[in-house]
């Protein structure tokens, strides 16, 4: 199966979210599948990546172009991302980037959302997103980072009962 990583910020980085978005690549990729993982770039350099992670490189790297202003430019790059996955032929979108995993989910692609946090009407933009993923048909499932979390998800979206995993 060829997979899309998508990740919303440029690479590498210290963050938890870079860590364990470049590891579930790695994992994906050991478990058989065609990996890219797909991030923003400033100077287009990746040659350091693999070596930050402390990974092989046995998945693709694609950065994509990185836009400077403010909070759109996560809009730009899920646009972004969910045009590689179509012109690419990824069969799946695995991510955390609510903005990449909704514009796939609405491009046709099939999407599994890992969650590490609620989106709640007071946040309008975020919650907008994961209604069109949720609307798309096409979000397959759901992993969350605990009970509490998927609780959460669950009472305000019963019909996800059977696609959510902690």
């Amino acid at each position: 199966m060829r997979i899309l990583c998508p990740y919303a910020h440029t690479l590498p980085s210290r963050s938890a979210g870079s860590i364990l978005t470049v590891k579930m690549c790695e994992a994906l990729v050991r478990q058989g599948h065609a990996g890219t993982l797909a991030f923003p770039q400033r100077d287009g350099g990746t040659a350091a990546i693999f070596p930050a992670y402390g990974v092989a490189p046995a998945f693709r790297l694609q950065p994509l172009p990185w836009r400077s202003f403010p909070p759109p430019r996560f809009l730009f790059h899920g646009r972004r991302v969910a045009r590689l996955a179509k012109g690419g032929g990824a069969d799946l979108c695995f991510g955390q980037d609510i903005f990449s995993a909704a514009a796939c989910a609405c491009a046709g692609i099939p999407t599994i959302f890992d969650a590490h946090k609620f989106w709640s009407r007071r946040d309008p933009l975020h919650w907008h997103c994961f209604h069109r993923m949720l609307r798309s048909g096409k979000l397959l499932g759901m992993t969350v980072t605990s009970q509490a979390l998927g609780d959460a998800y669950l009472r305000a979206f019963p019909e996800l009962r059977d696609r959510i995993r902690v």
